[in-house]
């Protein structure tokens, strides 16, 4: 799930840890929300995109 989000983090050479530590989840939690076993919080989507932000919050969690 989320391929535009792990495609534009890998672009920017954030790791998943990287990413999780920026936006205050735990690594865990973050590959669960990324494997859709949970909802992302709208704060995170909003922190998520301040990461990429070139990229509209629609297009990385664009679930297509």
């Amino acid at each position: 799930m989320f391929k535009n989000l792990r495609y534009e983090i890998a672009k920017k050479g954030i790791s998943i840890r990287e990413l999780a530590e920026r936006i205050g989840v735990s690594n865990s939690g973050l590959k669960n929300k990324l494997r859709g076993t949970y909802e992302f919080t709208r704060k995170e989507m909003v922190n998520i995109q301040k990461e990429v932000p070139e990229c509209s919050t629609a297009y990385l969690f664009d679930l297509e």
